[in-house]
């Protein structure tokens, strides 16, 4: 039996059960936002007092009527909100499913939920991103939501180089570290591996945009090293384009002296090996005989399915991958261990692998179902 105990009381609840989290106080007014804004709306963290778990679903807030909902990371929550004017109240109590994930990501998600629960004020900028104000221990901070419009498959990811313009990286060996970037809302972070990095991006479709101001820690290393790190932040700041290969590599092309180079990265995942360890260890859990390159992915899934043709007519699943402002497309196949409901919005992290030489009928991609992310009525 798992139990878990949350904020200012205790909530108990069983493994595989919905537990109910309330929240200790309510929300104060600011002048800049109104409910209106709010509904029907969809967020994806960006800024908070924490750094994402590497392989964690994306931390997600959406308001639909009078009803709040997302996920933490690893279990989905919903409940109730009321506004008038700037003000905002949630609860009086939030719901959550209990799915045990591992304890980084359990313990981001406690955080992301106790500091839900302490917020006093909240407000959409001109950037149109939502800020939420909370009060914890009489202390003051802030955490901060793209739009869902904002979102990129690279959202919530943390890489690590493999090879930058067809060369391996050097490894630091006082520390073991290695070049690695992590995307979280327009933020770039990670190491050149001497020293910290922090920026901005953008994205626009496949045009990658690095910000480039900048910032860095001031350690000293050897000179190759931080030879080295200079020539990455330089390639960043140069980035043109990115795509996420099948076999989950993340490759960034950037300029060279008028040439085209790359990056090229390898997935982290919660306990910080490679995406292509992890699918190593978990290819008896997925079990598919013969796929290989599994890569993790968001897709979402209408609440109704279409006709449509293939091999012969047929009922198509309607599906958006990563961005779920994009245009729905027809999904001819199936999502293995996904129990579709017509009538519901879906939100699913799924494993994408490839099969060698598919049948000509047949797609070379196959969806496994990880987790449902939300799922919420039409």
């Amino acid at each position: 039996m798992f139990f878990a105990a949350i904020m200012g009381g205790l909530a108990l609840a069983p493994v595989g059960k919905t537990q109910l989290f309330f929240p200790i106080n309510s929300v104060q007014a600011m002048e800049t936002a109104t409910p209106q804004q709010l509904q029907d709306t969809t967020w994806y963290i960006s800024d908070w007092p924490s750094s994402p778990v590497p392989g964690s679903a994306p931390i997600t807030l959406q308001f639909i009527g009078d009803r709040l909902s997302g996920t933490g990371g690893c279990n989905n929550f919903n409940g109730s909100y009321t506004g008038d004017g700037g003000s905002l109240t949630i609860g009086p109590a939030l719901a959550t499913t209990r799915k045990a994930c591992a304890e980084e990501v359990m313990a981001q998600e406690q955080k992301f939920l106790q500091l839900l629960s302490q917020v006093t004020a909240y407000n959409i900028g001109n950037n149109g991103q939502l800020t939420l104000t909370y009060l914890g221990d009489g202390k003051e901070g802030t955490i901060t939501f793209i739009p869902a419009s904002q979102y990129s498959v690279l959202h919530n990811t943390q890489w690590q180089l493999v090879t930058m313009a067809g060369v391996e990286p050097l490894t630091n060996e006082a520390t073991a570290r290695m070049p690695q970037l992590e995307f979280l809302g327009d933020r770039l972070a990670g190491t050149g591996g001497c020293n910290r990095l922090m920026g901005q991006f953008t994205i626009d479709g496949e045009i990658l945009t690095v910000d480039d101001r900048m910032a860095s820690t001031m350690m000293a290393c050897s000179e190759p090293l931080m030879e080295q790190e200079q020539q990455f932040i330089q390639a960043l700041v140069n980035a043109q384009k990115y795509e996420i290969l099948t076999s989950g590599e993340l490759v960034i092309e950037y300029l060279n002296d008028g040439e085209t180079k790359q990056l090229v990265f390898k997935a982290l995942t919660v306990d910080g090996s490679t995406q292509e360890n992890k699918n190593d260890q978990d290819v008896s859990s997925y079990g598919q005989s013969g796929q290989t390159d599994g890569v993790e992915k968001i897709i979402f899934v209408a609440p109704a399915k279409v006709a449509c043709t293939g091999v012969a007519p047929m009922e198509c699943l309607q599906i958006k991958e990563g961005n779920p402002d994009q245009s729905w497309k027809f999904h001819y196949g199936s999502i293995v261990g996904f129990e579709y409901e017509p009538g519901y919005y879906y939100q699913l992290r799924v494993l994408e692998t490839t099969v060698p030489n598919p049948p000509a009928d047949a797609s070379a991609k196959t969806w496994t179902l990880v987790a449902v992310e939300s799922k919420n009525p039409q």
